[in-house]
């Protein structure tokens, strides 16, 4: 989870953290959530082997309320 300079989270999944963050701060996508919304800062991260339960886990974070993901 990334938290936003404009107070959003962005929660996705990738298979190499360090490289996300790296072109999330790059801006180099920029049709990406957060080109516009950066710096971003990591807050919150899982590991998995298996990218089905990593899948399911982003969903099931996407829909927590604010307060939950800012807790």
């Amino acid at each position: 989870m990334l938290h936003c300079s404009d107070d959003s989270f962005y929660i996705g999944i990738s298979s190499n953290i360090e490289h996300l963050l790296v072109y999330q701060e790059m801006g180099y996508f920029r049709s990406c959530y957060t080109f516009k919304r950066r710096p971003v800062k990591l807050v919150y991260s899982l590991n998995f082997t298996d990218v089905i339960q990593a899948i399911l886990s982003e969903k099931r974070i996407k829909v927590w309320t604010r307060a939950k993901k800012i807790a």
